[in-house]
């Protein structure tokens, strides 16, 4: 829409009030339309402070915090992934509405403590298990999370739920790929990484401990706020995060997250049988997992569904629809349960006549002759 009418344009004079038609009316009108405008999106919440206004609220809201009693972490917990400690901690982020490629969401870690939608993970076990069997079962506990174990990161269901139905969609998983052709690196020919929806091996990740003594830590159970690294699978590349490299966000400069072993600058040297120890994490790769301190932030009321056919059809269908399905579905059990007895017999009854036909009857015809 043009600012000003082509009079204008040019520099001719402008209408006054006296005109009964002119230049002069046709601005009013025209602001009178950009204000109904403005007015109409507002209160649908398009504009776009709102929109961002909103994807704040909602990465923002208060999420349930995972407890345990006895300190250990399980599968299916929810948990804050923590890097540093005190006023320096930095918790890792899922930033649901900054895509990084299509499907893939960015990954950061941010100051704010309290329990998230956008700061709490999910501990999913990996489809290969347990990468070391060592002190498996010596608790009696197969759930607990032991160091060695490849897991998955799942982003918060809250991130993922539609708010109106409570169906919960595919989550985003912490996830890295190697450089490549396609790919490419990131800034500084680091390794990304990214929340998908994709579950595959690069989407592994191995809970180590950060003193780096595999032999004398793998299988045992791993507690929260003890040191770790998380080792991509994939690359054999620890997960990293330095304050050296942040990226700007809706919440502020977040330290910017991805793949990188980071190098001590000490050597190492051999010990009485002979052999390098293992190389401790350095600060950058040492993370943590922090669970709530009162059983009461474990409370769930949220209600989500899960993502299936049933409750696809519950959300979508019309009334009329769900009840012509459900009739349908009463009258075929009906049909099952008094109709398939009698089918069952009526086919084994032509099964036996076909092999008569086929065996019996040649045999009488070839005995007559």
């Amino acid at each position: 829409m043009l600012t000003f009418t082509a009079q204008q344009l040019v520099g001719g004079a402008r209408y006054t009030t006296g005109v009964k038609i002119g230049n002069w009316n046709e601005d009013i009108a025209r602001q009178e339309v950009a204000a109904k405008d403005y007015e109409a999106r507002r209160s649908g919440g398009e504009l776009l402070y709102l929109k961002k206004r909103q994807q704040v609220n909602f990465q923002a809201q208060a999420v349930p915090h995972s407890y345990s009693a006895d300190g250990l972490l399980r599968y299916g917990q929810t948990a804050q992934l923590a890097i540093g400690s005190g006023k320096d901690a930095r918790y890792l982020v899922c930033n649901a509405f900054m895509t990084v490629y299509p499907g893939a969401v960015r990954a950061t870690a941010g100051a704010e403590s309290a329990a998230q939608a956008r700061n709490t993970v999910v501990i999913r076990r990996s489809s290969k298990g347990a990468a070391s069997a060592a002190g498996a079962g010596s608790s009696g506990d197969d759930n607990l999370v032991r160091y060695g174990d490849r897991v998955y990161l799942e982003c918060n269901p809250s991130l993922v739920a539609d708010p109106a139905t409570k169906v919960v969609g595919l989550p985003f998983l912490l996830r890295s790929s190697m450089a490549n052709n396609v790919l490419g690196n990131t800034r500084k020919g680091r390794q990304e990484v990214v929340w998908t929806t994709k579950r595959d091996a690069d989407a592994e990740w191995a809970v180590l401990a950060a003193s780096g003594d595999r032999l004398m830590t793998d299988g045992e159970p791993v507690r929260a706020g003890d040191a770790i690294a998380l080792l991509h699978c994939m690359s054999n590349v620890l997960l990293c995060g330095t304050d050296k490299e942040t990226y700007p966000t809706d919440f502020g400069n977040e330290l910017d997250i991805h793949c990188q072993s980071q190098k001590g600058t000490a050597r190492s040297s051999m010990d009485a049988g002979g052999d390098i120890p293992s190389a401790a994490a350095q600060p950058a790769n040492v993370w943590r997992f922090v669970l709530a301190s009162e059983p009461s932030a474990a409370q769930d009321t949220r209600g989500f569904v899960a993502l299936d056919s049933t409750s696809l059809f519950a959300v979508h269908a019309p009334p009329w629809a769900r009840h012509v399905v459900s009739t349908a579905c009463v009258r075929l059990a009906w049909l099952c349960r008094h109709w398939m007895p009698r089918a069952l017999a009526l086919s084994h009854a032509m099964v036996c006549v076909l092999h008569c036909r086929s065996t019996v009857l040649p045999w009488v015809r070839m005995s007559l002759a």
